[in-house]
Parts: structure tokens; C-alpha cells; sequence
């Protein structure tokens, strides 16, 4: 019967620590300390000489921000990037179309730790597109890499 009793109070006990992390859990993400963020970026747009396409890098990133990360009222986040992947792309204004150029599945950022405010959280620094002709351009992206105790810059460019 004893027995009983001891093994009611270890389940209600693992049962009460279930409950407070799950509350736990809830009240972190309700008032923005721990949330999964995930940005779509558009950079650099170039229009062409004709006026009918626009090539512009694209940014997918996805990471865990941990932290209020509000400037001028609190310390950045902490952000743990899961996912970093960025496009060179070109959309075709009379058809509606985008083409994929070139397709970078992750960039050096990616499984970093990184502390940002929560404007700028996974942003890209710095891109820059130049059109040549209708099917060719000059491009140059860059973005810092803060490796303690120094910084370093990421760049990629190519015609």
C-alpha cells in the first residue's frame, strides 16, 4: 500500500513539472522572450535597361531568439540561426515569372550564435546588383560575421 503512495507522488510530481514547463513554455513565447523567427528578405533590386525585369536577392532565415532584443530598452537577443539560404533572382514584369539564377544553400551564418535587436535579427548588410544586358549582371553580397574577439565579413560575387 505504501508502495502505492510513493509511485502516485512520482507521477503527480512529473505530472505538476510537465504542466509548469508547458505554462513555462507558453508565457515566454506569449510575451516575445522566445520566439521562432522566420524573415523573407528582398535585396539590392536592380531594374534592366528595357524596364522589364528586376533582379533582386532574396533571403530565407529561420532561427530560435531567445532575449527581449528591444534597442535603447534591453540587451539584443540571443539568435540561433537554423536555416540561412539566399537567391539571386530575376523576376520578369510582364509575365509575372521568377527565375532562380543562382541558389546559395547556406551561408557561414548558419548554426551561429548571434545577438541582434529585433529590427535587424537575420539581416543581410550589404548587396549590390548592376545589370550588364537582358541576361547578364554583376552582383556582390556581404554580410558581417562577429566571431569573438574579432569580425570578419562574408562576401560572395560573380557575373
Amino acid at each position: 500500500m505504501r508502495g502505492n503512495h510513493k509511485y502516485i507522488g512520482c507521477l503527480f510530481g512529473l505530472m505538476l513539472l510537465i504542466l509548469a514547463g508547458g505554462l513555462g513554455w507558453l508565457g515566454l513565447r506569449s510575451i516575445g522572450i522566445l520566439t521562432m523567427e522566420r524573415h523573407v528578405g528582398y535585396f539590392g533590386p536592380a531594374l534592366s535597361a528595357d524596364g522589364q525585369s528586376v533582379w533582386y536577392f532574396q533571403r530565407n532565415a529561420s532561427g530560435l531568439a531567445l532575449g527581449m532584443g528591444w534597442e535603447h530598452y534591453s540587451p539584443p537577443a540571443r539568435v540561433f540561426l537554423r536555416k540561412d539560404e539566399l537567391f539571386l533572382r530575376r523576376y520578369d514584369r510582364q509575365t509575372g515569372q521568377v527565375e532562380t539564377l543562382r541558389h546559395w544553400p547556406t551561408t557561414p551564418l548558419r548554426g551561429q550564435k548571434l545577438h541582434h535587436y529585433r529590427g535587424r535579427i537575420l539581416g543581410l548588410r550589404g548587396s549590390r546588383i548592376r545589370v550588364k544586358n537582358k541576361q547578364q549582371v554583376d552582383y556582390a553580397a556581404r554580410m558581417p560575421l562577429r566571431l569573438v574577439p574579432s569580425s570578419q565579413i562574408w562576401s560572395l560575387s560573380g557575373t
